[in-house]
């Protein structure tokens, strides 16, 4: 059996609908569009958000009326994903990474200090939160070195 492009889906699928598709929201059309072609396995491994930006862009570059069968766009947007290559700017680094373990290990001791001493810290300076004390005591270990 051979496999339908997503173009060709869209193609099938706008034939079906007809007018009443053009009624309808752009994230209903691209819902619809995603199940026909993974229903027909064209995807090629592509998720719903990047199928869905595609469509979006796709179906609001077209005109208002409804596409028929000869006129539905080919969505040209749409790139192959590969889902063992995840996009640099959703692939976290090893700096930020360890900048975040660092950060949630401040938190953490700066946590067990508001915790064991809330109510003289609260005496002290009154008005104190915890946002505020966060702040105050994640500077102080960042300063030290801790």
């Amino acid at each position: 059996m051979a496999k339908l492009t997503i173009a060709a889906a869209a193609v099938a699928l706008a034939a079906l609908a007809g007018s009443a598709r053009a009624a309808e929201p752009v994230m209903v059309q691209c819902g619809r569009e995603y199940q026909a072609a993974k229903a027909a396995g064209a995807l090629n491994g592509m998720d719903w958000g990047a199928f869905r930006a595609a469509c979006a862009v796709r179906l609001k570059a077209a005109p208002a009326a409804a596409p028929t069968a000869a006129a539905a766009p080919v969505p040209a947007a749409v790139p192959a994903a590969t889902p063992s290559a995840p996009s640099p700017a959703s692939a976290p680094t090893a700096a930020s990474s360890a900048g975040m373990a660092a950060m949630h290990a401040r938190q953490k001791q700066c946590g067990a200090e508001w915790t064991a001493n809330k109510a003289t810290l609260v005496a002290a300076t009154p008005g104190l939160t915890w946002p505020k004390y966060w702040s105050q005591c994640n500077t102080r270990i960042k300063s030290t070195g801790r």
